[in-house]
């Protein structure tokens, strides 16, 4: 099934205006320009690129020197004063393989294309061509190599469209501090174990062990603050009892387990072990949060298994009745579902080597330490997969929307390369430049969607889509939010 999203453009140009905008053919030179009437425009461009030379030398060839091939130039942009800027684009998306995102740029109306450059050099008048270049390039590499933002680009041609670019997904502030911890934490205790074994480590590596507990103990007090600021009166009641229960209560008992490994007296295991006070809280810790993920983690398994069979069978309904939207909500909230079953699965299986090693702590010798290690590589290896899983649905997702195999022979389409390269092409003439934004638009229509659908028309099926992706519909207070379904939704 090929997705496909409403666009909410504004109207086209008037008549009048429209039959002004004839495109010039492809392959003309600067000559043929002249011939349609503007010698002049051109020759600045000229002048522009000459005077231009030692600042950016990358944008002193004639496109007909480059062996570029010209994408349409509109008459009325000419006219109106933009040629300039319009004919540097076109030779930067030929030079840098971005005319297919310049062909979307052709599918405005003259006043959306005026409106977009305005937006790419942030000026509210018709900018400069050396402004617009200058706020238009970027360093693409180590080489400090200079290229087009073909980002900002094409969130330009989009919002002058009036589609929706807000990242409605966006990690927070919090989420980057609980990503440094927990990484600083897993590098340091690896680099603790693996100097250990070399001969002669000595000293050098000494507190590599409490570092790395002190970051997870970072890690486990932004877990239980996340759990605190991401509570919501939109969640279901097992979303709720989830979010502060498995999710607040034990990121709080491993805060106090690695706080106590982080105060043992050095980075061995004997040495930790030694230290009993340290051990016998660590040991207690681990049984009281073990406990709690093996509990949380066996609940949630369950849940997300009925609600991934429940979406299932609204994206059936939704197909029968030919309602696109809610088909394709069903199917990105089934898939999110699926993956917090694994990840529920995961939480189990950690919190039952915490409660072993808890008790093999409390009992004296350092097994206990070790199968605390195991409960917590079976949480990392846990969030790698979904992390990875993530990305693949998202490009699965993108597809589906740009119909990339309708566009491509059976053969060609198992080709990772050729795919890439018709995916890129595909996504060009969607306006978009990465598969990041794809699904940022995909999902932000969906949530906005929804929102309408749900808590403004308090339509029942999409209520139903709500109540099995762990969200509760409260007209009087608009809830849930926009943002919050956007991220329960893709997880």
């Amino acid at each position: 099934m090929v997705w496909k999203l409403k666009s909410r453009s504004t109207q086209g140009a008037p008549e009048a205006e429209a039959k002004r905008n004839l495109p010039v053919s492809r392959g003309a030179s600067p000559v043929d320009y002249a011939n349609h009437g503007n010698r002049r425009a051109q020759q600045l461009v000229k002048e522009q690129m000459a005077a231009s030379k030692e600042r950016a030398p990358e944008r002193n060839k004639d496109p007909e020197e480059s062996g570029a091939s010209e994408t349409q130039l509109t008459r009325s942009l000419r006219n109106l004063g933009y040629g300039e800027i319009y004919q540097w684009l076109v030779y930067k998306a030929n030079r840098q393989g971005k005319a297919p995102l310049l062909g979307f740029f052709d599918g405005l109306t003259v006043l959306q294309q005026i409106e977009a450059i305005k937006k790419m050099a942030g000026t509210t008048g018709k900018p400069s061509l050396d402004v617009f270049t200058d706020k238009m390039s970027t360093r693409n590499n180590m080489l400090f190599k200079k290229t087009v933002d073909w980002d900002k680009f094409s969130v330009a041609c989009r919002e002058a469209k009036k589609l929706r670019t807000d990242d409605v997904t966006a990690d927070t502030a919090g989420d980057y501090a609980g990503y440094a911890a927990t990484g600083g934490s897993v590098a340091l205790s690896a680099g603790d174990k693996l100097a250990n074994m070399a001969v002669g480590a000595g000293d050098v590596t000494k507190g590599l062990a409490q570092t790395g507990a002190g970051l997870s103990a970072l890690g486990a007090a932004v877990q239980a603050y996340q759990a605190y600021d991401q509570h919501s009166s939109s969640l279901s009641a097992f979303d709720a009892v989830h979010n502060i229960g498995t999710e607040g209560v034990a990121g709080m008992a491993d805060l106090t387990r690695y706080t106590a490994q982080a105060a043992s007296p050095g980075s061995a295991v004997g040495e930790a072990v030694a230290s009993g006070a340290a051990t016998a809280v660590a040991g207690a810790a681990a049984i009281i949060g073990g406990a709690v993920y093996l509990a949380g983690g066996v609940a949630g398994y369950r849940m997300h298994d009925k609600r991934e069979k429940n979406l299932s069978l609204l994206q059936t309904e939704a197909d029968v009745k030919d309602d696109p939207m809610l088909s394709r909500a069903a199917s990105i909230g089934g898939e999110t579902q699926a993956l917090n079953r694994t990840k529920s699965a995961a939480t189990a299986a950690k919190g039952a080597a915490m409660i072993v090693g808890g008790a093999l702590l409390l009992a004296g010798g350092p097994v206990g330490w070790i199968m605390i290690g195991v409960a917590g590589a079976i949480s990392g290896a846990a969030a790698i997969y979904k992390f990875l899983k993530n990305r693949q649905r998202r490009e699965e997702v993108v597809d589906r929307y740009i119909d990339l195999k309708g566009h491509m022979i059976a053969s060609d389409f198992k080709d990772k390369d050729k795919r890439s390269a018709s995916r890129e092409k595909l996504l060009g003439e969607h306006g978009f430049n990465s598969i990041s934004q794809c699904y940022t638009q995909i999902i932000a229509e969906l949530a906005f969607g929804i929102y309408e659908k749900a808590v403004k028309g308090d339509d029942p099926e999409y209520r139903t889509l709500l109540e099995n992706i762990g969200l509760v519909v409260n007209r009087k207070k608009g809830e849930p939010k926009p943002e919050l379904i956007a991220k329960k939704l893709s997880g």
